[in-house]
């Protein structure tokens, strides 16, 4: 089955892929407020020809600030890991799988963070750039179900497993955990950026 058929299909039977971005808001935030911040100064610099180091060095500390939020957005994985491998949401890791990496916590970082470090010549815990976007290290889908649908775990753990392999194929490190600590089920699918 082709991958697009896949898809669709999947999107018929009502299942639901959720993406958490949560933390792009809080960026998105202090972008917002530099940039109001770079037009003040231009328009103080335009109308008074000169610039006061106290505007300059606040912008300084915003860029920091956001630089901080970014490093804590992007260095997020060895925490989602343990979260989405928690035995106590998994059924003592019953409904966990990992294809070409390892299905604990601790492993399953490492062996991503080599395999990427390895193959994109970059350090995983590297700084971001004080300019331009950073290099993205891993992608972590949430698949979830609705409740009128009754999709059991395992069919849950199925359809996650058969999701990240028909998806992203068998050359990729993916680690997949279903949920069974809320009322409805859902899946993390946690995908290294790089490819074997």
């Amino acid at each position: 089955m082709k991958t697009g058929t896949f898809i669709k299909r999947m999107s018929l039977d009502g299942h639901i892929t959720y993406f958490n971005m949560e933390a792009v808001g809080d960026v998105m935030k202090a972008l917002r407020i530099i940039g109001v911040n770079i037009n003040q100064l231009v328009k103080k610099a335009n109308e008074t020809h000169s610039i006061y180091a106290e505007d300059v060095e606040k912008l300084r500390k915003e860029n920091e600030s956001l630089c901080h939020t970014l490093n804590q957005f992007l260095s997020a994985l060895p925490s989602i890991a343990a979260y989405i491998l928690n035995p106590d949401k998994t059924e003592d890791l019953l409904y966990t799988n990992a294809v070409n990496c390892l299905p604990n916590a601790r492993d399953a970082y490492l062996m991503m963070k080599t395999f990427y470090e390895h193959f994109s010549s970059h350090k995983f815990d590297e700084p971001l750039p004080k300019q331009g976007k950073g290099r993205v290290k891993a992608i972590h889908y949430i698949q979830s179900f609705d409740l009128k649908y009754k999709i059991s775990l395992e069919l849950a753990h199925q359809i996650a497993r058969t999701f990240a392999r028909k998806a992203f194929g068998d050359n990729c490190q993916v680690v997949i955990a279903t949920h069974v600590d809320k009322q409805h089920v859902h899946s993390h699918i946690i995908i290294n950026a790089y490819g074997i």
